[in-house]
């Protein structure tokens, strides 16, 4: 059955400062020893993935971002094989298995769904930070050299909390409709972000819904 599948692994290069392209490399030789053709494009991803069967994506959370507003259209099966900061997506996905329960389970299993969102047009999957947690993401956002995990996501917490200040938002849905200082609005599709923070531990992020999560 595998032998039948033709394989796209997608790099983000810059992702986990060189964790995505060691991660790249790995499993393209896991399935060169399994004889299962493959293909790895770290640089120059194709127009389409019309000539495969699966494709395989090795990034973090914004990678995968990346990917689903560069190809929103694609039917392929993904996978997401960690490779980023905070990798809270592939934590929600594959829970704590390791490389190769991962590489058995996206070889042999079927395809499920998984929802999106839209903020500004662009399509997410984990979830939208606004005010603090939107400010830590964004001072993380190019920087080359970064920990992995919580870690990464710590000192810039640390830096920035003493001096952020709450912006006043107003909320609407059928559900409440608020208005006021908030420190930060997080709506969840994952049920946690910024490498491990349970932000909405009863979110999951094949429901249907959104878990909205408001701090004063």
């Amino acid at each position: 059955m595998t032998k039948e599948k033709n394989i796209s692994i997608v790099c983000n290069g810059l992702g986990g400062g060189g964790r995505a392209i060691a991660m790249s490399k790995r499993i393209a030789a896991e399935l060169q020893s399994r004889n299962i053709r493959n293909t790895l494009y770290s640089e120059g991803w194709p127009d389409n993935f019309k000539q495969f069967t699966d494709v395989w994506i090795v990034g973090g959370d914004g990678t995968i971002n990346y990917f689903i507003n560069k190809y929103p259209g694609i039917t392929t099966p993904l996978a997401l094989f960690k490779g980023g900061t905070g990798n809270d997506v592939h934590a929600v996905l594959y829970k704590n298995k390791s490389f190769e329960e991962q590489i058995e389970t996206v070889l042999y299993a079927e395809p499920k769904p998984v929802d999106a969102g839209k903020c500004n047009e662009r399509y997410f999957i984990n979830g939208v930070g606004i005010g603090f947690e939107g400010a830590v993401a964004k001072s993380l956002t190019g920087k080359k050299k970064k920990k992995s995990g919580k870690a990464a996501f710590m000192g810039t917490i640390l830096r920035k909390v003493f001096f952020y200040t709450s912006k006043k938002y107003k909320a609407a849905s059928h559900e409440l409709n608020v208005e006021g200082q908030k420190l930060l609005i997080s709506v969840m599709n994952g049920h946690r972000a910024g490498g491990g923070f349970h932000i909405a531990p009863s979110s999951a992020i094949d429901d249907g819904l959104f878990d909205v999560v408001l701090v004063d």
